[in-house]
């Protein structure tokens, strides 16, 4: 990693921030969720000015957030990140799972907030649960919480 990278997980409650400068974690941030479910009449520039590292616009913003497998709500999450920044990249949590294996085929499972079992291979991702908690969720940290 070259540069200042700038990275973020977003599940269904917090976001986890890590700045990246030429590999190293230099700085890192805690915020609420930014699930698209989440956004709705929510400012996120007043979240956003809490990373001075945003002001630089030669940094990477990539996140990764729960609630993002489908394109309409990447959309509105990028929508709402690019009005603040530009060159945002959005991925799924799931993106960020199946690419944490490093491998081109199995099994991952999500388990926080939310759960979702995730089985992937070449040209296809199957999705079991990640439903949310009113059908169950079991296994999700809101599963064991009530």
């Amino acid at each position: 990693m070259q540069g200042k990278i700038i990275l973020a997980e977003s599940g269904g409650t917090k976001t986890d921030w890590w700045v990246y400068h030429d590999g190293v974690v230099v700085a890192k941030y805690l915020t609420g969720s930014f699930h698209p479910a989440h956004l709705e009449g929510k400012d996120v520039a007043d979240v956003l000015q809490l990373i001075p590292e945003l002001d630089d616009s030669t940094a990477q913003l990539k996140i990764y957030s729960a609630g993002c497998f489908r394109e309409e709500n990447k959309q509105i999450l990028r929508d709402k990140l690019s009005a603040v920044r530009a060159n945002v990249e959005v991925k799924s949590d799931i993106d960020a799972a199946i690419e944490a294996t490093g491998y081109e085929s199995g099994w991952v499972a999500i388990l926080g907030t939310g759960s979702v079992l995730i089985h992937f291979d070449k040209s296809n991702v199957q999705l079991y649960g990640g439903l949310g908690w009113e059908t169950g969720d079991e296994g999700s940290g809101f599963y064991f919480g009530k």
